[in-house]
């Protein structure tokens, strides 16, 4: 049975040492840089609620539900982020840094200036995703699904991306560094058909050779 509790009241019974929130549904007030750190927030639905800059550090957020929140700025370092959703989300500037987000659902979400230092992200779904500007270093990024999403101006340095599948994604100005060329597949990389609406397009992206790409290509 849902549980329907206002943000006021959450953070009420947290200060007061309550940890476990699990399938809570949080209605009407919005919350920004509240504390909300080690709890368990399992199955919860924040969707549509205002949740700019709340501390979720290490707290258990699988299966939450955060669609088209706002959460600008939030640190989810150490979150457990399985199976969560976070589909057409504010996560500008937001601190994913050693989070879990194995099979998440970031479809179509701003991501922005994101922090994913050390992310576990296998098989997690970031089509049409614009991450601009993310810092990706040593992220796991197995099998995610990037496609369509921008991916211009990220740092890729020792990042896994085995599988990931990158169909019509748009890299520009983008560093990619102690990523294996068989891990990305970018030994197959070939000029621009700008007839071909798939694949790939990198465009001034130093390559793991140390090759900077000053044409559009793309990966089939």
């Amino acid at each position: 049975m849902t549980k329907y509790m206002n943000a006021g009241d959450i953070l009420k019974r947290y200060a007061s040492g309550e940890r476990d929130f699990s399938g809570i549904k949080v209605k009407g007030e919005n919350k920004s840089c509240a504390n909300l750190s080690d709890a368990n927030l399992s199955d919860a639905n924040f969707s549509s609620v205002n949740l700019s800059g709340v501390n979720f550090s290490n707290a258990n957020l699988t299966n939450a539900n955060f669609n088209r929140a706002n959460l600008s700025h939030a640190n989810f370092s150490g979150a457990n982020l399985t199976e969560a959703k976070l589909n057409r989300c504010n996560l500008i500037a937001v601190n994913m840094n050693a989070a879990n987000l194995t099979c998440a659902d970031l479809d179509s979400t701003c991501l922005m200036d994101a922090n994913f230092i050390g992310a576990y992200m296998d098989r997690a779904y970031l089509r049409c995703a614009d991450l601009g500007g993310s810092l990706l270093r040593d992220a796991n990024l197995k099998y995610a699904n990037f496609t369509g999403a921008s991916l211009i101006w990220i740092k890729l340095d020792g990042t896994d991306m085995r599988y990931a599948d990158l169909a019509d994604a748009t890299l520009f100005d983008s560093y990619i560094n102690n990523v294996k060329p068989s891990l990305l597949n970018l030994e197959s990389a070939i000029p621009l058909d700008t007839t071909n609406k798939e694949g790939t397009h990198l465009f001034n992206t130093i390559m793991p050779d140390g090759d900077v790409i000053e044409v559009s290509i793309y990966l089939k």
